[in-house]
């Protein structure tokens, strides 16, 4: 089976989750920012008692600026599109090896001339880029939509944004891999690794542990504002995908289907 062959079997394969993480996604995106008003106008200092107090700083942003509101709703993974991007991310690893178990069709593919590591590198290629087209469809929405409504974000900053929270995908989507790599079935990788992904982000819950908190560097307010380049989050956050996508080849070549 040639590359373009392969490449081609996978959108297809995959296409429903794209679309329907893309259809959600934009309208969230789109819907969000077209009330932001109204929760403005609902989150008065009232409301906010008894609120978790990292909750509380995010809900205060949003209640005083449409440029925090505007990045919590497109990039930050507790909220909105994050959540969304988040989820096609499992989905689509979840997946990529279970699935052909779960159809049979591991079989046909294990059967031609190619190589597991060929088979696995496609697969996780075409998840990638399907994530980085959502997560930058995202981001150029989100700068339209903002921009329509008379608050226009900083174009660079949206793009950095996109893909920091594409690296954020991207450990998920290996996680997910690794775990579909393991078992038979769909539905276990795809708990995995949203479970894995809430673990990392609870230490945020304390201001104190953010910095130990996986998901913290997967955003930034200050990089989405245009006011710092994120080298810091997107180098962690590079790594930290790097590290399940290595170990799936080596649980993969030792599966006997």
């Amino acid at each position: 089976m040639t590359l373009p062959a392969m490449t081609f079997k996978e959108l297809i394969e995959q296409r429903w989750k794209f679309i329907g993480g893309l259809a959600l996604g934009l309208i969230g995106i789109v819907a969000g920012l077209a009330v932001q008003n109204l929760l403005k106008s609902q989150l008065t200092p009232d409301t906010l008692n008894g609120v978790p107090q990292v909750m509380k700083d995010q809900f205060t942003l949003i209640a005083s600026s449409f440029d925090a509101y505007a990045w919590s709703n497109a990039f930050n993974p507790s909220n909105g599109f994050g959540v969304i991007f988040l989820i096609v991310a499992a989905l689509l690893g979840a997946s990529s090896l279970a699935g052909e178990v779960a159809r049979g069709t591991i079989f046909t593919l294990l059967a031609r001339p190619v190589s597991r590591a060929r088979i696995l590198g496609v697969k996780l290629g075409v998840n990638a880029g399907l994530l980085l087209a959502l997560a930058l469809a995202a981001a150029l929405t989100n700068w339209l939509v903002s921009a329509i409504l008379g608050h226009p974000q900083h174009l660079g900053g949206e793009l950095v944004s996109a893909v920091n929270l594409w690296l954020g995908g991207a450990f998920i989507l290996g996680v997910a891999t690794l775990a579909s790599s393991m078992f038979n079935d769909t539905l276990r990788p795809l708990a995995i690794s949203l479970v894995v992904a809430i673990l990392l982000g609870l230490p945020a819950f304390n201001p104190d542990w953010a910095a130990w908190s996986l998901p913290h560097y997967w955003t930034s307010l200050p990089a989405f504002l245009g006011h710092e380049f994120p080298l810091k989050n997107l180098l962690v956050s590079a790594l930290a995908a790097a590290i399940p996508t290595l170990l799936t080849l080596p649980v993969f070549n030792a599966r006997r289907y």
